[in-house]
């Protein structure tokens, strides 16, 4: 049941391109409208590469992903094309990324609120497991 519910989660999340991507660090509160993707159940958002955001996520790796009918918590990775310890980028999103001077960042679901809407009378709350098939690394757990 919980896997259909992270199934059903993740399919909320790939059905709009964009979410709003918010961080805390050095450089203050950071507010922005991403590009979001996700693929192989993981779930990527491409940031400009000279966004403040980086430089948050070099101190603080929580973030939080929202649209008007879902809010996402989660742990973010800085993916690095060149080094692959912590996992490959797709290559259809390193791609996009190159083209359009944006770092990929990772980001692993930890909760999220869907609102009612449509056939969902309440609003659901689905938590998930930070290392969905070992994904995540081991810096991420700790």
């Amino acid at each position: 049941m919980l896997d259909k519910l992270r199934a059903e989660a993740l399919a909320l999340i790939a059905a709009r391109p964009y979410c709003t991507l918010s961080t805390i660090g050095p450089a203050g509160v950071q507010v922005s409208i991403v590009t979001c993707i996700v693929q192989d159940d993981s779930v990527y958002a491409l940031v400009s590469s000279t966004a403040d955001h980086l430089f948050n996520l070099e101190y603080a790796i929580e973030v939080v992903l929202t649209t008007a009918l879902w809010q996402m918590r989660g742990v973010a990775l800085l993916l690095d094309p060149a080094d692959g310890r912590h996992g490959s980028i797709p290559h259809d999103i390193r791609a996009w990324a190159g083209t359009e001077d944006h770092t990929v960042v990772k980001v692993f679901p930890l909760r999220m609120h869907i609102e009612a809407a449509g056939r969902r009378r309440y609003r659901e709350t689905i938590d998930f497991d930070i290392r969905p098939a070992g994904s995540a690394p081991d810096a991420l757990v700790s």
